[in-house]
Protein backbone atom coordinates (compact mmCIF):
# COMPACT_ATOMS: atom_id res chain seq x y z
CA UNK A 1 0.00 0.00 0.00
CA UNK A 2 1.07 3.25 -0.64
CA UNK A 3 -0.34 6.70 0.19
CA UNK A 4 -0.30 8.53 -3.40
CA UNK A 5 -0.58 12.82 -3.32
CA UNK A 6 -1.59 13.81 -6.68
CA UNK A 7 -2.67 17.28 -8.21
CA UNK A 8 -5.21 16.83 -10.93
CA UNK A 9 -5.67 19.40 -13.39
CA UNK A 10 -8.31 20.11 -15.94
CA UNK A 11 -7.96 21.14 -19.62
CA UNK A 12 -10.47 23.74 -20.30
CA UNK A 13 -9.60 24.07 -24.14
CA UNK A 14 -9.17 21.26 -26.14
CA UNK A 15 -7.26 23.21 -28.77
CA UNK A 16 -4.67 23.45 -26.02
CA UNK A 17 -3.95 20.12 -26.23
CA UNK A 18 -0.41 21.01 -27.96
CA UNK A 19 0.33 23.69 -25.99
CA UNK A 20 0.06 21.48 -23.16
CA UNK A 21 2.42 18.48 -24.66
CA UNK A 22 5.09 21.46 -25.28
CA UNK A 23 5.67 23.37 -22.41
CA UNK A 24 8.76 23.44 -21.19
CA UNK A 25 8.06 21.99 -18.31
CA UNK A 26 6.50 19.28 -19.12
CA UNK A 27 8.35 18.80 -22.69
CA UNK A 28 5.86 15.71 -23.31
CA UNK A 29 5.49 16.44 -27.21
CA UNK A 30 7.82 14.03 -28.36
CA UNK A 31 7.14 10.94 -25.85
CA UNK A 32 5.21 8.38 -27.55
CA UNK A 33 2.03 7.72 -25.60
CA UNK A 34 0.88 4.44 -23.50
CA UNK A 35 -2.53 3.37 -24.41
CA UNK A 36 -4.80 2.47 -21.45
CA UNK A 37 -8.22 1.10 -20.81
CA UNK A 38 -9.82 0.75 -17.51
CA UNK A 39 -12.97 -0.83 -16.05
CA UNK A 40 -14.80 -0.29 -13.29
CA UNK A 41 -16.73 -2.39 -11.11
CA UNK A 42 -19.55 -2.12 -8.75
CA UNK A 43 -22.02 -4.41 -7.14
CA UNK A 44 -25.73 -4.08 -8.33
CA UNK A 45 -26.45 -1.75 -5.43
CA UNK A 46 -23.41 0.16 -5.22
CA UNK A 47 -21.86 -1.06 -2.22
CA UNK A 48 -17.99 -0.14 -3.02
CA UNK A 49 -19.25 3.43 -4.13
CA UNK A 50 -21.14 3.80 -0.12
CA UNK A 51 -18.08 2.62 1.18
CA UNK A 52 -16.06 5.36 -0.99
CA UNK A 53 -13.72 2.46 -2.80
CA UNK A 54 -12.84 2.37 -6.17
CA UNK A 55 -12.00 -0.87 -7.96
CA UNK A 56 -10.60 -1.04 -11.44
CA UNK A 57 -8.22 -3.07 -14.13
CA UNK A 58 -6.63 -1.73 -16.33
CA UNK A 59 -4.50 -2.49 -19.25
CA UNK A 60 -1.43 -0.16 -19.38
CA UNK A 61 0.64 -1.04 -22.53
CA UNK A 62 1.17 -4.42 -22.56
CA UNK A 63 0.05 -5.48 -19.03
CA UNK A 64 -3.29 -5.48 -16.89
CA UNK A 65 -2.87 -3.89 -13.51
CA UNK A 66 -6.06 -4.23 -10.93
CA UNK A 67 -6.14 -1.30 -8.57
CA UNK A 68 -7.79 -0.40 -5.41
CA UNK A 69 -8.46 2.77 -4.44
CA UNK A 70 -9.54 3.57 -0.67
CA UNK A 71 -11.19 6.64 1.45
CA UNK A 72 -8.91 9.33 1.16
CA UNK A 73 -9.32 13.15 0.78
CA UNK A 74 -9.76 15.75 -1.81
CA UNK A 75 -10.15 19.26 -2.03
CA UNK A 76 -8.97 22.27 -4.16
CA UNK A 77 -8.00 19.29 -6.74
CA UNK A 78 -5.14 18.12 -4.34
CA UNK A 79 -6.24 13.75 -3.65
CA UNK A 80 -4.66 12.06 -1.26
CA UNK A 81 -5.96 8.78 -0.85
CA UNK A 82 -4.30 5.15 -0.28
CA UNK A 83 -3.62 3.03 -2.91
CA UNK A 84 -3.09 -1.23 -4.02
CA UNK A 85 -1.75 -2.45 -7.01
CA UNK A 86 -1.20 -5.65 -8.36
CA UNK A 87 0.00 -6.87 -12.27
CA UNK A 88 -3.22 -9.72 -13.09
CA UNK A 89 -3.94 -11.74 -16.16
CA UNK A 90 -6.87 -9.91 -17.88
CA UNK A 91 -9.66 -7.61 -17.32
CA UNK A 92 -11.69 -9.56 -15.33
CA UNK A 93 -12.86 -8.69 -11.32
CA UNK A 94 -10.64 -11.32 -9.13
CA UNK A 95 -10.20 -9.51 -5.18
CA UNK A 96 -8.53 -12.76 -4.41
CA UNK A 97 -5.33 -11.33 -5.60
CA UNK A 98 -5.77 -8.77 -3.06
CA UNK A 99 -6.22 -11.32 -0.10
CA UNK A 100 -3.85 -11.09 2.77
CA UNK A 101 -4.12 -6.82 2.08
CA UNK A 102 -5.24 -4.01 3.76
CA UNK A 103 -7.39 -3.98 -0.20
CA UNK A 104 -8.55 -7.01 0.50
CA UNK A 105 -10.16 -6.85 3.90
CA UNK A 106 -11.92 -3.89 2.48
CA UNK A 107 -13.14 -5.42 -0.54
CA UNK A 108 -14.70 -8.92 0.82
CA UNK A 109 -15.89 -6.26 3.80
CA UNK A 110 -17.92 -4.41 1.41
CA UNK A 111 -18.56 -6.85 -1.42
CA UNK A 112 -19.58 -9.84 0.64
CA UNK A 113 -21.24 -12.58 -1.98
CA UNK A 114 -22.56 -10.52 -4.12
CA UNK A 115 -21.19 -10.06 -7.48
CA UNK A 116 -18.85 -7.34 -9.58
CA UNK A 117 -20.47 -5.91 -12.38
CA UNK A 118 -18.50 -3.50 -14.78
CA UNK A 119 -19.76 0.18 -13.95
CA UNK A 120 -18.18 1.99 -16.45
CA UNK A 121 -14.71 2.11 -18.91
CA UNK A 122 -12.11 4.31 -19.61
CA UNK A 123 -10.18 4.96 -22.52
CA UNK A 124 -7.48 7.25 -23.11
CA UNK A 125 -3.86 7.66 -24.30
CA UNK A 126 -0.99 8.84 -21.69
CA UNK A 127 1.94 10.83 -21.90
CA UNK A 128 4.13 10.39 -18.88
CA UNK A 129 7.77 11.27 -17.55
CA UNK A 130 9.03 12.07 -14.37
CA UNK A 131 10.55 15.44 -13.31
CA UNK A 132 12.94 17.12 -10.86
CA UNK A 133 11.60 19.95 -9.05
CA UNK A 134 14.27 22.81 -8.23
CA UNK A 135 13.98 21.79 -4.43
CA UNK A 136 15.22 17.79 -5.73
CA UNK A 137 11.16 16.71 -5.47
CA UNK A 138 9.86 14.13 -8.06
CA UNK A 139 6.80 14.57 -10.10
CA UNK A 140 5.49 12.10 -12.28
CA UNK A 141 3.51 14.45 -14.93
CA UNK A 142 0.92 11.83 -16.32
CA UNK A 143 -1.32 14.13 -19.47
CA UNK A 144 -4.26 11.87 -20.41
CA UNK A 145 -6.74 12.50 -23.79
CA UNK A 146 -10.04 10.05 -24.13
CA UNK A 147 -13.27 9.40 -22.90
CA UNK A 148 -15.42 7.86 -20.49
CA UNK A 149 -17.65 5.75 -20.82
CA UNK A 150 -20.86 4.82 -19.05
CA UNK A 151 -23.49 2.74 -21.07
CA UNK A 152 -24.32 5.13 -24.04
CA UNK A 153 -23.00 8.21 -22.27
CA UNK A 154 -19.66 9.92 -23.25
CA UNK A 155 -17.50 12.64 -21.11
CA UNK A 156 -14.12 13.51 -21.93
CA UNK A 157 -11.02 12.82 -20.82
CA UNK A 158 -8.14 16.12 -21.10
CA UNK A 159 -6.34 15.70 -17.84
CA UNK A 160 -3.17 16.89 -16.08
CA UNK A 161 -1.96 14.86 -13.25
CA UNK A 162 1.00 15.82 -11.25
CA UNK A 163 2.02 13.25 -8.29
CA UNK A 164 4.24 13.34 -5.70
CA UNK A 165 7.43 10.48 -6.23
CA UNK A 166 9.24 12.14 -3.17
CA UNK A 167 9.93 15.65 -1.49
CA UNK A 168 7.56 18.67 -0.47
CA UNK A 169 4.07 18.79 -1.38
CA UNK A 170 4.60 22.23 -1.86
CA UNK A 171 6.42 21.61 -5.46
CA UNK A 172 3.05 19.99 -6.70
CA UNK A 173 1.31 23.16 -5.97
CA UNK A 174 3.81 25.59 -7.23
CA UNK A 175 4.39 23.26 -10.57
CA UNK A 176 0.30 23.74 -10.95
CA UNK A 177 0.35 27.25 -10.62
CA UNK A 178 2.76 27.93 -13.15
CA UNK A 179 1.51 25.82 -15.16
CA UNK A 180 -2.41 26.99 -14.78
CA UNK A 181 -0.39 30.66 -15.41
CA UNK A 182 0.00 29.64 -18.95
CA UNK A 183 -2.43 27.84 -19.60
CA UNK A 184 -6.24 27.03 -19.53
CA UNK A 185 -5.44 24.89 -16.84
CA UNK A 186 -8.09 24.44 -13.36
CA UNK A 187 -7.36 22.40 -10.82
CA UNK A 188 -10.33 19.51 -10.30
CA UNK A 189 -11.68 18.68 -7.10
CA UNK A 190 -13.88 15.67 -8.49
CA UNK A 191 -12.04 12.53 -9.47
CA UNK A 192 -12.26 10.73 -12.37
CA UNK A 193 -14.38 7.57 -11.15
CA UNK A 194 -16.83 10.46 -9.96
CA UNK A 195 -17.16 11.96 -12.72
CA UNK A 196 -17.70 8.21 -14.47
CA UNK A 197 -20.77 7.72 -11.70
CA UNK A 198 -22.17 10.80 -12.55
CA UNK A 199 -22.20 10.17 -16.49
CA UNK A 200 -23.62 6.98 -15.36
CA UNK A 201 -26.81 8.68 -13.24
CA UNK A 202 -25.60 7.24 -10.59
CA UNK A 203 -24.72 10.29 -8.39
CA UNK A 204 -25.84 13.95 -8.59
CA UNK A 205 -23.25 15.61 -10.61
CA UNK A 206 -23.16 17.98 -7.90
CA UNK A 207 -22.67 15.55 -5.24
CA UNK A 208 -19.50 14.36 -3.46
CA UNK A 209 -18.00 17.90 -2.94
CA UNK A 210 -15.19 18.32 0.14
CA UNK A 211 -16.40 19.31 3.62
CA UNK A 212 -14.27 22.36 4.04
CA UNK A 213 -14.70 22.63 7.63
CA UNK A 214 -11.56 24.17 9.53
CA UNK A 215 -12.15 23.84 13.45
CA UNK A 216 -10.45 26.27 15.70
CA UNK A 217 -9.66 25.87 19.09
CA UNK A 218 -8.37 29.07 21.50
CA UNK A 219 -5.71 26.95 22.85
CA UNK A 220 -4.01 26.51 18.93
CA UNK A 221 -0.66 27.98 17.90
CA UNK A 222 -2.15 31.14 16.14
CA UNK A 223 0.37 30.43 12.87
CA UNK A 224 -0.79 26.79 12.74
CA UNK A 225 -4.46 27.79 12.79
CA UNK A 226 -4.48 30.23 10.52
CA UNK A 227 -2.08 28.31 7.86
CA UNK A 228 -5.02 25.90 8.18
CA UNK A 229 -7.57 28.54 7.75
CA UNK A 230 -6.30 30.44 4.57
CA UNK A 231 -5.45 26.56 3.22
CA UNK A 232 -9.54 26.05 3.38
CA UNK A 233 -10.51 29.08 2.34
CA UNK A 234 -8.27 28.60 -0.91
CA UNK A 235 -9.85 25.32 -1.38
CA UNK A 236 -13.45 26.43 -0.93
CA UNK A 237 -11.96 29.62 -3.62
CA UNK A 238 -11.13 26.76 -6.14
CA UNK A 239 -14.29 25.03 -5.70
CA UNK A 240 -16.46 27.70 -6.09
CA UNK A 241 -14.21 28.61 -9.56
CA UNK A 242 -14.73 25.18 -11.02
CA UNK A 243 -18.63 26.11 -10.57
CA UNK A 244 -18.45 29.35 -11.68
CA UNK A 245 -16.55 28.26 -15.09
CA UNK A 246 -19.13 25.66 -15.48
CA UNK A 247 -22.12 28.31 -15.11
CA UNK A 248 -19.87 32.11 -16.33
CA UNK A 249 -23.29 34.01 -16.03
CA UNK A 250 -24.85 32.51 -13.41
CA UNK A 251 -24.96 35.66 -10.72
CA UNK A 252 -25.16 33.74 -7.63
CA UNK A 253 -21.61 31.23 -8.78
CA UNK A 254 -19.97 34.66 -9.43
CA UNK A 255 -21.23 36.62 -5.98
CA UNK A 256 -20.16 33.18 -4.04
CA UNK A 257 -16.62 33.26 -6.10
CA UNK A 258 -16.08 36.97 -5.32
CA UNK A 259 -17.10 36.57 -1.44
CA UNK A 260 -14.38 33.56 -1.33
CA UNK A 261 -11.97 35.87 -2.66
CA UNK A 262 -13.12 38.51 -0.38
CA UNK A 263 -12.78 36.60 2.70
CA UNK A 264 -9.39 35.10 1.74
CA UNK A 265 -7.61 38.46 1.77
CA UNK A 266 -9.77 39.25 4.92
CA UNK A 267 -7.87 36.02 6.50
CA UNK A 268 -4.65 37.32 4.71
CA UNK A 269 -4.52 40.60 6.32
CA UNK A 270 -5.43 38.94 9.46
CA UNK A 271 -2.76 36.96 9.61
CA UNK A 272 -0.01 39.93 8.42
CA UNK A 273 1.61 40.30 11.72
CA UNK A 274 2.81 36.53 11.69
CA UNK A 275 4.28 36.62 8.06
CA UNK A 276 7.29 39.21 8.94
CA UNK A 277 9.24 37.96 5.64
CA UNK A 278 6.31 39.15 3.22
CA UNK A 279 5.74 35.60 1.58
CA UNK A 280 2.14 36.28 1.23
CA UNK A 281 1.95 39.83 0.22
CA UNK A 282 2.13 39.50 -3.26
CA UNK A 283 -0.30 37.04 -3.43
CA UNK A 284 -2.73 39.27 -1.50
CA UNK A 285 -2.08 42.16 -3.95
CA UNK A 286 -2.55 39.60 -6.95
CA UNK A 287 -5.51 38.85 -5.20
CA UNK A 288 -6.87 42.39 -4.76
CA UNK A 289 -6.00 43.06 -8.36
CA UNK A 290 -8.69 40.11 -9.40
CA UNK A 291 -11.02 40.87 -7.30
CA UNK A 292 -10.89 44.89 -7.96
CA UNK A 293 -11.23 43.61 -11.95
CA UNK A 294 -14.74 41.93 -11.40
CA UNK A 295 -15.94 45.21 -9.82
CA UNK A 296 -17.85 46.20 -13.14
CA UNK A 297 -19.41 42.95 -13.65
CA UNK A 298 -20.71 42.90 -10.13
CA UNK A 299 -22.32 46.73 -9.85
CA UNK A 300 -24.32 45.45 -13.44
CA UNK A 301 -25.39 42.17 -11.85
CA UNK A 302 -26.75 44.33 -8.88
CA UNK A 303 -28.18 47.26 -11.21
CA UNK A 304 -30.17 44.04 -12.90
CA UNK A 305 -30.87 42.70 -9.52
CA UNK A 306 -32.55 45.88 -8.83
CA UNK A 307 -34.04 47.09 -12.72
CA UNK A 308 -36.41 44.11 -12.09
CA UNK A 309 -37.64 45.50 -8.70
CA UNK A 310 -38.63 48.81 -10.56
CA UNK A 311 -40.15 46.88 -13.07
CA UNK A 312 -42.01 44.39 -11.29
CA UNK A 313 -43.78 47.97 -9.68
CA UNK A 314 -43.86 49.03 -12.83
CA UNK A 315 -45.65 46.05 -14.31
CA UNK A 316 -42.96 46.05 -17.51
CA UNK A 317 -41.97 42.95 -18.72
CA UNK A 318 -38.90 43.80 -20.13
CA UNK A 319 -36.73 46.33 -21.22
CA UNK A 320 -34.02 48.12 -23.14
CA UNK A 321 -31.95 48.46 -19.83
CA UNK A 322 -32.82 44.83 -19.33
CA UNK A 323 -31.02 43.57 -22.43
CA UNK A 324 -28.32 45.98 -21.64
CA UNK A 325 -27.37 45.05 -18.06
CA UNK A 326 -27.44 41.36 -19.12
CA UNK A 327 -25.38 42.50 -22.04
CA UNK A 328 -22.93 44.40 -20.68
CA UNK A 329 -22.14 41.74 -17.94
CA UNK A 330 -21.93 38.91 -20.86
CA UNK A 331 -19.01 41.32 -22.27
CA UNK A 332 -17.75 42.06 -18.77
CA UNK A 333 -16.92 38.30 -18.19
CA UNK A 334 -12.67 38.31 -17.27
CA UNK A 335 -11.15 36.72 -19.45
CA UNK A 336 -8.72 35.97 -16.66
CA UNK A 337 -11.19 34.49 -14.24
CA UNK A 338 -9.98 30.75 -15.31
CA UNK A 339 -6.38 31.79 -14.39
CA UNK A 340 -7.45 32.65 -10.36
CA UNK A 341 -6.36 29.19 -10.14
CA UNK A 342 -3.00 29.94 -10.74
CA UNK A 343 -2.96 32.69 -8.43
CA UNK A 344 -5.14 30.10 -5.49
CA UNK A 345 -2.22 27.18 -6.45
CA UNK A 346 0.64 29.60 -6.11
CA UNK A 347 -0.44 31.13 -2.34
CA UNK A 348 -1.56 27.62 -0.88
CA UNK A 349 2.10 26.73 -2.05
CA UNK A 350 3.55 29.59 -0.32
CA UNK A 351 1.25 28.86 3.04
CA UNK A 352 2.95 25.13 2.49
CA UNK A 353 6.60 26.17 2.49
CA UNK A 354 6.52 28.96 4.47
CA UNK A 355 3.85 28.64 7.09
CA UNK A 356 3.30 31.74 9.83
CA UNK A 357 5.75 32.82 12.23
CA UNK A 358 5.26 32.93 16.35
CA UNK A 359 4.43 30.75 18.98
CA UNK A 360 1.69 32.99 20.67
CA UNK A 361 -2.07 31.69 20.94
CA UNK A 362 -4.65 31.69 18.47
CA UNK A 363 -7.28 33.47 20.91
CA UNK A 364 -4.73 36.18 22.42
CA UNK A 365 -3.04 37.21 18.99
CA UNK A 366 -6.86 37.19 17.24
CA UNK A 367 -8.56 39.26 19.95
CA UNK A 368 -5.79 41.81 19.80
CA UNK A 369 -6.38 41.86 15.98
CA UNK A 370 -9.99 42.23 15.87
CA UNK A 371 -9.67 45.06 18.73
CA UNK A 372 -7.78 47.06 16.88
CA UNK A 373 -10.14 46.40 13.70
CA UNK A 374 -13.21 47.46 15.65
CA UNK A 375 -11.11 50.45 17.26
CA UNK A 376 -10.10 51.61 13.33
CA UNK A 377 -13.98 51.15 12.29
CA UNK A 378 -15.27 53.38 14.96
CA UNK A 379 -12.39 55.67 13.97
CA UNK A 380 -13.34 55.31 10.18
CA UNK A 381 -16.49 56.89 10.02
CA UNK A 382 -17.02 60.49 8.94
CA UNK A 383 -19.64 62.52 7.59
CA UNK A 384 -22.64 60.28 5.47
CA UNK A 385 -22.42 62.52 2.44
CA UNK A 386 -18.78 61.47 1.64
CA UNK A 387 -18.69 58.25 -1.02
CA UNK A 388 -15.08 57.25 -0.48
CA UNK A 389 -15.55 57.58 3.25
CA UNK A 390 -18.39 55.26 3.50
CA UNK A 391 -16.57 52.77 1.23
CA UNK A 392 -13.58 52.88 3.28
CA UNK A 393 -15.73 52.13 6.75
CA UNK A 394 -17.74 49.65 4.90
CA UNK A 395 -13.67 47.68 3.66
CA UNK A 396 -13.41 47.84 7.30
CA UNK A 397 -16.82 46.03 8.52
CA UNK A 398 -16.48 43.84 5.74
CA UNK A 399 -12.97 42.47 7.20
CA UNK A 400 -14.06 42.23 10.40
CA UNK A 401 -17.34 40.45 10.01
CA UNK A 402 -15.55 37.79 7.71
CA UNK A 403 -12.64 37.12 10.61
CA UNK A 404 -15.42 36.92 12.78
CA UNK A 405 -17.32 34.75 11.28
CA UNK A 406 -14.49 32.27 11.05
CA UNK A 407 -13.39 32.70 14.20
CA UNK A 408 -16.53 32.46 16.13
CA UNK A 409 -15.88 29.14 17.75
CA UNK A 410 -13.03 30.65 20.13
CA UNK A 411 -15.76 32.68 22.31
CA UNK A 412 -18.02 29.75 22.84
CA UNK A 413 -18.84 31.08 26.68
CA UNK A 414 -19.32 34.29 25.55
CA UNK A 415 -21.62 34.75 22.27
CA UNK A 416 -20.49 36.53 19.64
CA UNK A 417 -23.34 36.34 17.30
CA UNK A 418 -24.75 39.69 18.34
CA UNK A 419 -22.01 41.59 17.02
CA UNK A 420 -21.88 39.11 14.07
CA UNK A 421 -25.27 40.33 13.08
CA UNK A 422 -25.11 43.95 13.52
CA UNK A 423 -21.82 43.89 11.12
CA UNK A 424 -23.88 42.09 8.50
CA UNK A 425 -26.48 44.10 8.77
CA UNK A 426 -24.08 47.09 8.41
CA UNK A 427 -22.21 45.66 5.62
CA UNK A 428 -25.27 45.69 3.75
CA UNK A 429 -26.92 48.49 3.97
CA UNK A 430 -23.10 50.51 3.11
CA UNK A 431 -23.39 48.14 0.54
CA UNK A 432 -26.90 49.30 -0.54
CA UNK A 433 -25.38 53.25 -0.27
CA UNK A 434 -22.45 52.01 -2.17
CA UNK A 435 -24.55 50.44 -4.92
CA UNK A 436 -26.74 53.98 -5.22
CA UNK A 437 -23.08 56.48 -5.21
CA UNK A 438 -21.95 54.00 -7.94
CA UNK A 439 -24.63 53.86 -10.01
CA UNK A 440 -24.26 57.17 -12.10
CA UNK A 441 -20.75 55.48 -13.12
CA UNK A 442 -22.06 52.34 -13.86
CA UNK A 443 -24.82 53.57 -16.36
CA UNK A 444 -23.43 56.45 -17.68
CA UNK A 445 -23.15 54.91 -20.95
CA UNK A 446 -26.75 54.58 -20.77
CA UNK A 447 -27.44 58.24 -19.54
CA UNK A 448 -25.62 60.13 -22.86
CA UNK A 449 -27.12 57.48 -25.08
CA UNK A 450 -28.74 58.40 -27.83
CA UNK A 451 -31.29 55.65 -27.53
CA UNK A 452 -34.07 58.09 -25.36
CA UNK A 453 -36.08 55.05 -23.95
CA UNK A 454 -32.59 53.49 -22.78
CA UNK A 455 -31.43 56.88 -21.33
CA UNK A 456 -35.19 57.10 -19.80
CA UNK A 457 -34.85 53.71 -17.96
CA UNK A 458 -31.14 54.61 -16.45
CA UNK A 459 -32.74 57.60 -15.33
CA UNK A 460 -35.65 55.96 -13.38
CA UNK A 461 -33.65 53.55 -11.66
CA UNK A 462 -30.60 55.99 -10.64
CA UNK A 463 -33.91 57.91 -9.45
CA UNK A 464 -35.51 54.88 -8.03
CA UNK A 465 -31.94 54.57 -6.07
CA UNK A 466 -30.98 57.81 -5.13
CA UNK A 467 -34.63 57.98 -3.60
CA UNK A 468 -33.67 55.62 -1.21
CA UNK A 469 -30.48 56.58 -0.08
CA UNK A 470 -32.09 58.60 2.52
CA UNK A 471 -33.90 55.91 3.80
CA UNK A 472 -30.36 53.52 3.89
CA UNK A 473 -28.85 56.86 5.97
CA UNK A 474 -31.17 56.18 8.46
CA UNK A 475 -30.48 52.56 8.67
CA UNK A 476 -27.45 53.12 8.90
CA UNK A 477 -27.46 55.49 11.99
CA UNK A 478 -29.56 53.14 13.94
CA UNK A 479 -27.55 50.18 12.89
CA UNK A 480 -24.52 51.85 13.72
CA UNK A 481 -25.59 51.87 17.45
CA UNK A 482 -26.71 48.58 17.84
CA UNK A 483 -22.79 48.48 16.54
CA UNK A 484 -21.49 50.39 19.01
CA UNK A 485 -23.77 48.86 22.03
CA UNK A 486 -23.09 45.39 21.00
CA UNK A 487 -21.26 43.04 23.42
CA UNK A 488 -17.08 42.29 22.22
CA UNK A 489 -16.67 38.63 22.96
CA UNK A 490 -13.38 39.51 23.28
CA UNK A 491 -14.06 41.54 26.31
Amino acid sequence: MKLELELELRLLDPDAWGALLSHPLLDLHALSPVPMDAVYFDTADGALNSAGIAYRVRREGERWIANVQGVGTSAGGLHQRPEWTVVVKEDKPSPQVFAGTEAGAMLFAAVGENILLPLLETHFQRFERELRWEDGSGILIAADRGEIRAGDARAPILELGLKLLHGHPGALLELGSILARDLPLLPDPQSRIHRGLALAGLIADNQGGPSLACPLRHRDVAGDALVRLLVTQCQRALGDLSRHLAEPMDAACFHDLRKDVRALRSFLRLAEPLDPQKHLGPWRQKLALWFHAQGPRRDRDVLAIRWAEVCAMLGEQSSLLQSYLAGGAARGTDTETPFLGSLLLGLWAALSRHGLAGDVGLQKFTEHRCARWDAAIQRARKKEDDPAALHALRIRVKNLRYALAALAPLWPSQDSKALLKTLTTLQDILGEIHDTDAAAATLHDTIVSRKSRLAYEAGILIGWLHAGRARHIWEFRKTWERFLAAPRPWG
